[in-house]
């Protein structure tokens, strides 16, 4: 259990670390190790942040057009009804930012706000 607990303590801000310093891709294994290892100690915001992020990082790499975004807006939608408030929430706001739309950039704004974490907005 200690590495899973690792695995999500340290995954999920590496792998935004590198998100927003626009090296999304290189932090996907670290997010997708981090996202299993939150489902095994049933951390589910952290489980929701690192799918966010991953989310994001399809969603930069623009592969597979209108399905793909469509996947993507499911996908957020999902995470999104999983979290109410917190990191968690921020970063699903982040990644619906990338489908457009002002009223993502604004929801996001609002959550970076509340959480006094400005750096959320690094990379966007």
């Amino acid at each position: 259990m200690g590495a899973d607990i690792e695995g999500v303590m340290m995954g999920v801000p590496r792998g935004l670390a590198l998100a927003m310093l626009g090296r999304a891709e290189e932090g996907r294994v670290l997010l997708e190790e981090a996202g299993a290892a939150a489902g095994a100690t049933r951390a589910g915001p952290a489980a929701a942040g690192a799918a966010a992020l991953l989310t994001e990082i399809d969603l930069r790499a623009g592969n597979g057009g209108a399905q793909r975004r469509d996947a993507a807006r499911a996908e957020l939608d999902r995470l999104g009804s999983q979290t109410r408030g917190g990191v968690a929430h921020a970063l699903v706001l982040r990644a619906r930012t990338l489908l457009g739309g002002e009223d993502a950039v604004a929801d996001l704004r609002r959550a970076v706000s509340d959480l006094r974490a400005p750096g959320l907005l690094m990379g966007l």
